[in-house]
């Protein structure tokens, strides 16, 4: 493990201490403080900087010690992780350099300013149409165009579903354009069906969004629109396709005609292009023929090589 991973009791420390280890391990406050009031997790291993969860550990009982990965590890980097000793109480205090008075001073000026904007937001009027109900059980695809349509940024739709995805996650409630999670629903049993009496609903507390907008949202998930290629689309597209979200047949060709029209040298990176599997050989070869009117050479030769290799296959195949 190249990270630096620290493990943390958070409930053995004092509201302060867990501000002191954000500031020295570069860790949002909020973040430690959530681990703090999870009565379930009993201590959890987390990596500086990042505050990516590595595992966590519960007990429910004396004699029960569950250990979670969030992460695929051996048994011998999970030893390496059970052998890291939790941040003991008080170390941050007794060690930290400077005057710890006006440290502690700044902190409850903290607290202060952090309640005064809660109850600001938490008294705005917001048009609950603005909340998004988005249905977790499509495909990757089918969320992409939900997201392009309304606005809503893909990678934080799956970058919830990677934080959450040891629950049978059901919904997830979303702010357009602001991408605020809201709030989402999960099953508890694998075998409960949809808006059955196993379905637990969930607000999440850091979205600071008015009570009245949740009770008035819609709980109907939106239609999966039709997905057109655009600009933004385009843009949405390369950032999640390089995440290995998806990959459209449709996006990749237009992507391929841009690379035609711009006619100009192609780098390594370009001519990878040329060796998509799910772009059919009438394709290419209408490719083919632009690159040769447009003078491109060298990547018309490409695409000729590549369209050979695909027909012998095929005859293989046979």
């Amino acid at each position: 493990m190249n990270k630096q991973i620290i493990c943390i009791k958070a409930r053995s420390h004092s509201d302060f201490e867990l501000y002191l280890i954000g500031e020295k391990y570069d860790m949002p406050y909020d973040f430690l403080l959530d681990y703090k009031s999870n009565s379930k997790v009993y201590k959890f291993w987390t990596e500086v900087g990042s505050g990516k969860l590595s595992a966590i550990e519960e007990r429910p009982n004396e004699k029960t010690r569950n250990f979670i990965s969030y992460a695929p590890m051996s048994d011998r980097e999970k030893q390496s992780l059970i052998d890291i000793q939790p941040i003991r109480v008080g170390t941050i205090l007794n060690k930290f350099k400077g005057d710890i008075n006006e440290k502690e001073k700044e902190f409850k000026e903290m607290l202060v300013a952090k309640e005064k904007h809660k109850i600001e937001m938490l008294n705005r009027e917001i048009d609950p149409s603005t909340i998004l109900c988005i249905n977790l059980k499509n495909t990757n695809e089918q969320l992409f165009s939900i997201c392009v349509q309304h606005r809503v940024d893909f990678l934080e739709v799956m970058s919830f579903k990677e934080e959450y995805g040891a629950l049978n996650l059901v919904r997830l409630w979303i702010e357009k354009e602001t991408n605020t999670r809201v709030a989402y629903a999960f099953l508890n049993s694998p075998n409960s069906s949809k808006n059955s009496p196993w379905e637990t609903f969930v607000e999440i507390k850091d979205s600071l969004i008015p009570k009245i907008t949740i009770e008035q949202m819609s709980h109907k998930p939106v239609a999966i629109p039709r997905l057109k290629v655009t600009e933004e689309s385009l843009n949405q597209y390369n950032r999640a396709n390089k995440r290995g979200y998806i990959s459209i047949t449709k996006f990749e060709k237009t992507l391929f005609a841009q690379l035609v029209e711009e006619a100009g040298r192609p780098t390594e990176e370009d001519l990878e292009f040329c060796t998509m599997d799910n772009v059919s050989i009438e394709y290419l070869t209408e490719l083919l023929n632009e690159t040769v009117e447009l003078e491109n050479y060298e990547l018309a030769a490409l695409l000729r090589d590549h369209i050979i290799n695909l027909k012998e296959n095929e005859r293989n195949k046979s």
